[in-house]
């Protein structure tokens, strides 16, 4: 061959550039390179064959191999770059080592594997494992898996650092030359000097520096500091090994050499148990020190005393990361029986850092639906606050009947008495009203109203306001009214109030399958487009007597409708949102953190996202009900109550030392924003009283919800008028 081509040299451009290769075989230590590996094998179709696929943007490559003398051979490589067809379709990246896999098995190796009885592909993408049993593919993918029906193989996955081979025939060859060209600078003698002269005049200033990350932990504070860890000498890590209740038996029977049988092993504790499974990879060392070896990692199989400064030092100082981080950590390092769910359980519920960390999934209560069966039994209160238009309005007080949804809306500067000197005069007295803990329900003015009018009222829970969730949605759907306004409308808003309102009131509401008005009234109302067009064909009674009883029939009618509507649409919603449910009933005596709703974003970006004082459960509000009472774990603190959804039980974080309380003069102890219509807690007692510096928050409790204002500043739902 090197002769043939030697012969039309001077026809072939850099002749001896490209046969330089050939001319090296000619060399005395060459001799036996032909003959030997890589060079390829001949295929024993006896044999099982493996195929190496890879896909990119740029091409497809496969390699063909097999297991000959106990070694992987290849057989046959395949490479080609994609099609202008291919391109364009822009294939992703499981289509791409789908088309590569089916290239490979159907077109490239096609006769080594049509006859084969059996093959192997590895792929460096897991999901194409899966590509045969999956019911999802389209057309495309769907003839390719017909077109590999006629073979005979299993997938399975390789990651793609492993899979080198493969990868190497996808990539388009780079054109050095090219690169070098652009890349290239020619610099002058001169500069080129300068440069050398400076590297050599910063050598001789440089301080050899070090660093040992070892040497530096996180506090939980927050701060760096530099740890003065002392290791552990051998002699103490054999000892520990030779006293463990669950290393000593298996250390003794392999420094007798012997492994005894299953039914002696099972004598012995799981974990015991655990580690005799583990018996092909278990050594001592000269050091009389148990390790586990496997082909990447060496083990220190670590005794019980130890785990917990493993636990301080890869996952405490090693700035507080989740569990797989965590595992990765140890598991390079150590090993232990059932290491995983410890690690885990350290991490997610011993460790101080559960309160510093959002959970995964939130904690979410079943859903507990409000009954209403007549009107005005039950009128739900809120404040909207939008910006200021003409005459200084920038209030709403939203007021909604729980059965009918009727809704009225008072445009207002700084009143919550709108309710009685304008609504109840116009509709009565409603049998109860239920409002949020907002400061212009929370006062004395307000509790004396309701008293006085014989109205029973209750509230929600602190920062909870899907208890009040029908003004809340009215608020939302006459936020999305205003909004459609022109400019010039929005600046003046309250003009249009009213309008919008009706116009609400007026439309058939899909819970009930009623219109508010109609459920109220028992009639429809008329709009000016009924007039426009003559619409307004209803035959009227011929006197009240008649009226009242057609009123009162077509009321029974519409309440049953109404209430079956409505019983519906509260399962449904109750089955919806209970699906994902996340929690647990507490029990009496059981410790939960509560969430710090403090505001986040800009500096309180670092905050805790639950509060640092642990609290016990005193009891649940109410067989049915997701409000639990609390109180705090250490000091004399007020009892709290809550939602289920803003604690999160915590019985696992260690039992915290009690705090240090000073004694106050009780004369110079002031109460902090407590309602004048709010009893004190049940566990003022005369004498002594102390200032719990850490707890901040002084609440007040009531029979049903306490309130914690300022406990942090409002949020933007609760940015109310005061009395």
């Amino acid at each position: 061959m090197l002769g043939l081509l030697t012969y039309n040299r001077q026809y072939i451009k850099d002749f001896s550039r490209s046969a330089s290769c050939l001319y090296d075989l000619l060399k005395a230590d060459s001799e036996k390179i032909p003959d030997h590996p890589p060079v390829l094998g001949f295929p024993d179709f006896t044999q099982p064959f493996v195929v190496h696929t890879d896909a990119s943007h740029q091409g497809l490559g496969a390699v063909l191999s097999q297991k000959q003398e106990g070694k992987l051979r290849v057989i046959a490589y395949g490479s080609r770059t994609l099609t202008a067809a291919e391109k364009n379709y822009h294939y992703h990246s499981s289509k791409l080592e789908f088309l590569a896999l089916k290239w490979a098995i159907t077109d490239k190796f096609h006769d080594y594997l049509y006859y084969a009885p059996t093959f192997t592909v590895y792929s460096d993408n897991n999901p194409l494992c899966y590509i045969l049993s999956t019911a999802k593919l389209n057309a495309t993918t769907s003839r390719w898996v017909a077109d590999l029906a006629d073979f005979h193989f299993t997938i399975k996955y390789r990651p793609g650092r492993e899979n080198g081979d493969a990868d190497a025939l996808s990539r388009m060859p780079l054109d050095v030359e090219s690169l070098m060209r652009e890349c290239s600078e020619e610099l002058p003698p001169d500069t080129i000097a300068a440069t050398i002269q400076a590297v050599e005049v910063q050598k001789e200033a440089v301080v050899p520096w070090s660093f040992s990350a070892a040497s530096m932990s996180v506090s939980a504070e927050g701060e760096t500091t530099t740890a003065t860890t002392s290791s552990i000498p051998k002699d103490g890590i054999r000892e520990a090994q030779e006293s463990d209740p669950v290393i000593r038996p298996v250390l003794n029977f392999k420094l007798s050499g012997s492994k005894p049988p299953v039914k002696e092993q099972n004598k012995f504790s799981p974990k015991t148990k655990c580690l005799f499974r583990e018996w092909d990879k278990l050594t001592i060392d000269s050091d009389g020190i148990l390790y586990r070896i496997t082909i990447a990692r060496k083990q220190l199989v670590l005794p019980e005393q130890y785990k917990g400064k493993v636990m301080e030092e890869l996952h405490n100082n090693m700035g507080h990361q989740g569990t797989d981080r965590t595992v990765s950590l140890v598991r390079d390092r150590f090993f232990w029986p059932y290491m995983q769910s410890d690690i885990e359980h350290y991490v997610t519920k011993t460790c101080s850092c559960v309160k510093q960390k959002k959970p995964a999934h939130a904690t979410r209560a079943p859903l507990t639906n409000i009954v209403t069966t007549q009107p005005f039994e039950l009128v739900c209160i809120d404040f909207l606050h939008l910006d200021r238009c003409k005459g200084g309005y920038e209030y709403i007080l939203v007021i909604v009947d729980h059965f009918t949804r009727f809704t009225q809306a008072y445009a207002t500067t700084s009143k919550s008495s709108l309710i009685f000197n304008d609504f109840a005069l116009k509709f009565g007295f409603p049998s109860r009203i239920h409002h949020d803990q907002g400061g212009e329900f929370e006062n004395q003015l307000f509790h004396q109203l309701k008293k006085l009018s014989g109205m029973a009222g209750s509230r929600t829970t602190p920062y909870h306001p899907m208890g009040n969730g029908q003004a809340e949605r009215m608020n939302r759907t006459l936020l999305q009214m205003l909004k459609t306004l022109t400019e010039t409308q929005k600046s003046n808003w309250k003009e249009s109030l009213n309008k919008l309102v009706y116009a609400y009131n007026c439309t058939r509401c899909e819970v009930t399958g009623y219109s508010p008005f109609y459920l109220l009234f028992v009639r429809s109302p008329r709009l000016p487009v009924d007039m426009l067009f003559g619409l307004c064909t209803e035959a009227g009674s011929s006197n009240q007597r008649d009226y009242v009883e057609n009123w009162k029939r077509g009321m029974e009618e519409a309440y049953a409708i109404a209430n079956e509507n409505a019983q519906k649409a509260a399962e449904r919603s109750k089955k919806y949102y209970d699906t994902k449910v996340r929690s647990s009933v507490l029990q009496p005596g059981e410790r939960v953190l509560i969430k710090n709703l403090t505001p986040r974003g800009g500096p309180g970006k670092l905050r805790n996202y639950w509060e640092d004082t642990i609290h016990t459960v005193v009891r649940q509000m109410g067989s049915d009900l997701p409000i639990y009472e609390l109180r705090p774990e250490r000091g004399r603190g007020r009892s709290r109550v809550l939602h289920r959804n803003l604690l999160m039980s915590c019985d696992h974080l260690p039992f915290e030392t009690q705090p240090e309380m000073t004694k106050v003069d009780k004369s110079q102890k002031t109460r902090r924003h407590q309602p004048a219509s709010q009893p004190l807690d049940s566990d003022e007692d005369s004498g002594d009283e102390y200032d719990l510096h850490h707890e901040p928050l002084q609440i007040p409790t009531s029979p049903t919800v306490p309130e914690e204002r300022n406990a942090e500043p409002a949020r933007e739902w609760e940015h109310r008028p005061q009395q």
